[in-house]
C-alpha cells in the first residue's frame, strides 16, 4: 500500500510540471501572436499628429474619454551644440550650476572672427556715416545762413541806394510842382479862366486872342481843367507815402502827366498870341514881351518835364533792378535750403542702410555667444576655455525635471476624427 501511494505521488508531479510547460508555451505563443498584429496594424496606420482637446477640471463627462496607446516623454533634458566653428574664449558656468533661460554660457574668441569683423566694421561705417551727415548738414546750414547774411547786405544797400533815388525824384517832383503851378497861374491870368483871376485886372487879357475867341475859349476851358487838377496835386501824400515806393511812383507820375497837359495848353496858348492883333491900349511892344515869356515858360517847362521824366524813369528802373537783385538772392537761398533738405532725406537713407548692416551683421555676431535655452542645471559640460571646436560640436547638457512632460501616441484616423 505504501508504494502504490508513493508512485502516485510520482505520478502526479509529473503532471503537473507537463501542465506548467504547456501554459507557458500557450501563454508565449499568444504573446508573439499580439506582438506580430501590433507591429502589422502599426505598420498600416500612417502617423498623423493632432492636437487634443484642454478641458477644464469638472467640465469632463465620460463621452470626452477615448482610450489610445501612447508614450510619456519629457524634454528635461537641452543639448546645446556649437552652430559655428572657432575657438571658445570663455566658459561662465561649471558643472552642476543652476542657470536660468538666456543665460550667457560661453563665448567663441572674437579676434579674427569674420562675423564680428563684420560687426566692427559696420558699427565703424554707421559712425562715420553720421560723422558725415553731421559734417553736411552744419555745412548745409553754414551755406544757408551766409546766404541769409548775404540778402540782409543787398537789402540794406539796395534800401539805401532806392531811398536816394526817392529822395531825388520827390525833390524833382516837388521843384517841376512848384513851376509848373507858377507857369499854370500866367496863362490863367492873362485869360482869367479860373475864379483866382477871374476879377483882377491885367493889361492885354481882353486883346490876346480877340481875334480868335474860339480858340481862345477852348485854352481857358483846358486852363480850367488844369486848376482843377492843380488843386488835386497840392494836397498832401497819402499816409505812409514816405515808406511807399509805389506811392512815391505815382505822385510822380500824376505831376508828370500834369506838366505835359500844361505844355500843351502852354503851347496853344503861345500860338494863340503869335495871331493876336495889337490895339493903342495893348501895343506891339507888350505882345511881343508877353510871347517872350511864354516862350520862355515853355522852355523851363520842356526842362522839367524832361528832369521829373528822367528821374522818374531811373527811380523805377533801379526799383525793378533792386527786385531783380533781391529775387536772385531769394532763389539762392530757396536752393539751399531746397539742397538742405535733400542732404537730409539722403543722410536718412545713408543713415538707414548702415544701421541696418549694423542689425545684420549683430545677428551674426550673436552666434558668438552661447545662451541657455531652458533654466535647468549644467549635467554635463564638453567644452574648457580655449579649445577648439567644430560646428555640431556638443557644448552643454542642460538638464530639468521640472518641465512639463508630453505624450507622443499612434493614432489612426478614425480615432483622430472622434
Amino acid at each position: 500500500m505504501g508504494i502504490f501511494m508513493n508512485n502516485l505521488s510520482k505520478l502526479q508531479g509529473r503532471y503537473i510540471f507537463l501542465g506548467i510547460i504547456l501554459l507557458i508555451f500557450i501563454l508565449k505563443f499568444n504573446l508573439n501572436s499580439r506582438e506580430i498584429l501590433d507591429e502589422n496594424l502599426l505598420n498600416k496606420t500612417d502617423e498623423i499628429s493632432k492636437k487634443t482637446e484642454l478641458i477644464n477640471f469638472g467640465v469632463w463627462q465620460d463621452e470626452n474619454a477615448h482610450f489610445a496607446l501612447g508614450v510619456v516623454e519629457s524634454d528635461y533634458e537641452s543639448l546645446i551644440s556649437a552652430e559655428i566653428s572657432g575657438t571658445i574664449a570663455n566658459v561662465y558656468v561649471q558643472l552642476g550650476d543652476k542657470v536660468e533661460i538666456g543665460q550667457k554660457l560661453a563665448s567663441f574668441k572674437r579676434t579674427g572672427d569674420s562675423s564680428f569683423i563684420n560687426y566692427q566694421n559696420s558699427l565703424n561705417n554707421l559712425q562715420t556715416t553720421k560723422l558725415a551727415n553731421d559734417s553736411q548738414i552744419q555745412l548745409a546750414n553754414l551755406n544757408i545762413k551766409n546766404v541769409q547774411q548775404e540778402l540782409q547786405q543787398l537789402i540794406n544797400q539796395q534800401n539805401q541806394v532806392r531811398e536816394q533815388a526817392f529822395t531825388n525824384l520827390v525833390n524833382t517832383v516837388q521843384t517841376s510842382e512848384t513851376n509848373f503851378l507858377q507857369a499854370l497861374d500866367v496863362i490863367d491870368k492873362y485869360t482869367g479862366a479860373s475864379p483866382k483871376y477871374n476879377f483882377t485886372q491885367v493889361a492885354g487879357r481882353y486883346v490876346l486872342g480877340a481875334n480868335d475867341k474860339l480858340t481862345k475859349q477852348n485854352i481857358i476851358n483846358e486852363i480850367i481843367i488844369l486848376r482843377n487838377l492843380a488843386n488835386n496835386l497840392t494836397n498832401k501824400p497819402l499816409a505812409g507815402f514816405e515808406n511807399s515806393e509805389e506811392k512815391q511812383l505815382s505822385y510822380a507820375q500824376n505831376r508828370l502827366d500834369f506838366g505835359k497837359k500844361l505844355k500843351i495848353s502852354l503851347h496853344n496858348f503861345s500860338q494863340l498870341i503869335d495871331h493876336s492883333l495889337p490895339t493903342k491900349k495893348f501895343n506891339d511892344f507888350q505882345v511881343n514881351q508877353v510871347k517872350n515869356e511864354l516862350v520862355n515858360l515853355e522852355v523851363q517847362i520842356n526842362s522839367e518835364i524832361s528832369k521829373l521824366a528822367n528821374q522818374l524813369k531811373n527811380a523805377q528802373t533801379i526799383e525793378e533792378q533792386i527786385k531783380s537783385n533781391i529775387l536772385q538772392v531769394e532763389n539762392k537761398l530757396a536752393r539751399e535750403k531746397s539742397n538742405l533738405d535733400l542732404i537730409k532725406s539722403q543722410n536718412k537713407t545713408r543713415l538707414v542702410r548702415a544701421q541696418n548692416q549694423v542689425n545684420i551683421t549683430s545677428l551674426s555676431k550673436s552666434d558668438l555667444d552661447i545662451f541657455a535655452p531652458i533654466s535647468g542645471k549644467i549635467s554635463e559640460k564638453f567644452i574648457k576655455n580655449n579649445q577648439q571646436v567644430t560646428r555640431g560640436s556638443k557644448l552643454f547638457l542642460i538638464s530639468n525635471n521640472q518641465l512639463a512632460k508630453k505624450v507622443i501616441a499612434n493614432l489612426t484616423e478614425e480615432e483622430l476624427n472622434n
